[in-house]
């Protein structure tokens, strides 16, 4: 798998972190002492630097936290069921750039192109992007010759998205009951940003048409594609 930061690919590797971060390795060898720390180390401050410094680069997508308070919230009522002290939960793993959430990323199409010229091969990309005061700005972006693994890194950030989406959305619907109740008029909606995949708060659509995204003719680049029309 390749993704490309500072407008360089280079190979890595990447993890999903339950429930809602995306974890991207220089190594297979790092990710796997990672998983290995991250169940035996404990929460100590020396094993918390260890884990950062095996981490390339983090997305969590609950930028505003609303997924990560519902777990609390669960966990707390599942241990007084069953009588037990709750577990201290491990603290989320935040995006290495220190935004102020919430942000709003949004998974992009897929793009086809041959980056090295029309002998190489056809690399299918998706971009990661979020919306700031500046407007739209790439966070990273992901691509693979194998559509295959392209397609299994998409659903894993649409399930994230997807969880996202469904916390924010039932937090508006509490906030918008209690303010009805208290006489507060307002009208709470969502928005949708031109078919694209969106996690934040304020944002409740999730395009269902990358799920039968064909890889091939319809992601080429129009470069690529004339290529490929002029050689066949």
């Amino acid at each position: 798998f390749l993704t490309l930061m500072l407008r360089r690919w280079t190979d890595s590797y990447w993890l999903h972190v339950h429930p809602t971060t995306i974890l991207v390795f220089e190594t297979k060898e790092s990710m796997d002492e990672w998983k290995t720390l991250s169940m035996t180390g404990g929460d100590s401050r020396s094993n918390a630097k260890d884990l950062k410094k095996l981490i390339h680069w983090s997305i969590d997508f609950d930028t505003s936290g609303v997924v990560y308070k519902r777990m609390q919230k669960a966990e707390k009522k599942k241990c007084k069921r069953m009588n037990i002290p709750p577990p201290k939960l491990s603290t989320k793993v935040n995006d290495n750039y220190n935004y102020v959430p919430p942000i709003v990323y949004a998974m992009e199409e897929v793009r086809s192109k041959c980056y090295n010229g029309p002998s190489s091969p056809l690399l299918h990309t998706c971009k990661l992007s979020y919306l700031s005061s500046s407007g739209r700005t790439i966070a990273a972006a992901f691509g693979s010759t194998e559509s295959a693994d392209l397609k299994q890194f998409r659903a894993t950030v649409r399930s994230c998205i997807k969880l996202v989406i469904k916390y924010t959305i039932k937090k508006r619907k509490q906030k918008s009951g209690a303010n009805q109740v208290n006489g507060d008029s307002t009208i709470y909606s969502g928005s949708t940003m031109g078919g694209t995949d969106v996690s934040g708060a304020g944002y409740s659509a999730v395009a269902s048409e990358f799920s039968n995204t064909v890889y091939g003719r319809n992601t080429m680049t129009p470069s690529t594609l004339n290529w490929a029309e002029a050689n066949e």
